[in-house]
């Protein structure tokens, strides 16, 4: 599978791989430990929290409070919406603050269903590939368009994709799965900064799917949105 040449890039992709010991999906030595529970990890016990603020650029237990379903939605937004465009960070700062609404979730039942289904039967656990698959599988259409195409061990070709007959969505979010899974440029910051080019249902899918590629899948098993 192809991930693409960091030096091409996209900005917004680009912003998954800032992070203090980012690993790449798929590397590195996976260490097995006992489950913890939220309230372990807990700021209080930390030695780079002052008060109620973090000495730290970001959160250095940020993958475990995921995983234990202890991570507001907020803090991992601030990690993912980084850099010098102000409408981009803008955008993202309001999904922080929209009450009684979830996020970082599927985009309907049908979707879970399809992606879950897709992860299960090709063991898939690259943390690119999940987040490819996870936008490709939002949309019925595109997912009937691109399958076809998805051969061995799960590679996507997509200089074989031609896409017909899917709507203004899933032409965005197919661009989004081609950006993250071979680093090319489809959209750049300023496309996801306006909400006239990705709509707002789209944005917050990418921006999951960002989230699932620096993360993993248990973003999605995150359910803490972080209010007291």
């Amino acid at each position: 599978m192809g991930t693409g040449n960091p030096k091409t890039m996209s900005g917004w992709q680009s912003l998954m791989e800032e992070a203090p010991g980012f690993v790449k999906g798929g590397g590195g030595t996976k260490i097995y430990r006992r489950r913890v529970r939220p309230e372990d990890l807990s700021c209080q016990y930390c030695l780079y929290a002052k008060g109620r603020k973090c000495t730290l650029p970001e959160c250095m237990c940020i993958d475990e409070r995921i995983e234990a379903g202890g991570m507001p939605i907020s803090v991992i937004l601030e990690a993912l919406c980084k850099g010098d465009n102000l409408e981009f960070r803008e955008r993202c700062k309001n999904l922080m603050h929209r009450e009684g609404e979830k996020f970082m979730q599927y985009r309907d039942s049908f979707h879970e269903r399809r992606f879950e289904q897709v992860v299960l039967n090709e063991r898939i656990r690259d943390r690119t590939l999940l987040a490819v698959v996870f936008l490709l599988t939002a949309d019925q259409d595109l997912w009937r368009t691109v399958k076809p195409d998805i051969v061995n061990n799960m590679t996507v070709r997509f200089s074989s994709i031609r896409l017909n007959g899917i709507g203004e969505t899933g032409y965005t979010l197919y661009g989004g799965a081609k950006d993250l899974y071979l680093g090319t440029k489809t959209l750049c910051l300023n496309d996801l900064a306006d909400s006239e080019i990705v709509d707002r249902e789209a944005f917050e899918l990418i921006v999951t799917a960002m989230a699932i590629k620096r993360y993993g899948m248990e973003v999605l098993r995150n359910r803490k949105d972080g209010k007291k």
